[in-house]
């Protein structure tokens, strides 16, 4: 994999595909010759024959972050990070598995809660109905025995006259 090779030659020979994705090589070296073999290896570049070359898609992206080696770094970084994610799927895989009537659980409470403060609200409301009508009952018994009271001094004048008039016929 070029171990004893120049790596800055290899990226240098990468960096003539950044105009073109395909060149041609009509004069090339031995060195040339290498750094073509190590981008060919590494899937970089592929070979179409009488010295032409194409970029990959690989090759495009290591064009794109500037080197072979910066590349490699973001690949290494992507993989730690799918790693990391997938360890965490496991984890929460694993919680799921030990708990799956955590969730029944949790939502029956909340059943139960909401029946309870539906049923204390109803409660609450129908006391306040009783104290707001208890005040109104009163004072209809006040006023009805008030209109009593001024209706009897009223019924008992008559009551003597009519007695008055029944002593007077006889």
């Amino acid at each position: 994999m070029g171990i004893g090779f120049n790596e800055a030659y290899v990226n240098e020979f990468l960096q003539k595909f950044k105009n073109n994705d395909n060149i041609i090589l009509f004069k090339h070296n031995e060195n040339d010759r290498k750094a073509w073999n190590i981008l060919v290896k590494r899937g970089l570049i592929e070979y179409l024959g009488d010295d032409e070359f194409s970029l990959t898609l690989k090759g495009k992206q290591a064009l794109k972050a500037g080197s072979w080696d910066k590349y490699l770094t973001q690949e290494q970084l992507k993989e730690e990070k799918r790693e990391y994610k997938e360890n965490l799927d496991l984890l929460i895989s694993e919680f799921q598995v030990k708990s799956k009537f955590l969730p029944y659980i949790f939502s029956t409470i909340g059943l139960i809660i909401s029946i309870a403060s539906i049923i204390i609200s109803t409660k609450s409301c129908k006391e306040q109905q009783v104290y707001k009508q208890e005040p109104k009952s009163e004072l209809i018994k006040i006023k009805d025995s008030v209109l009593t009271s001024n209706q009897k001094m009223k019924v008992e004048p008559l009551d003597n006259l009519n007695n008055e008039e029944q002593l007077s016929k006889n």
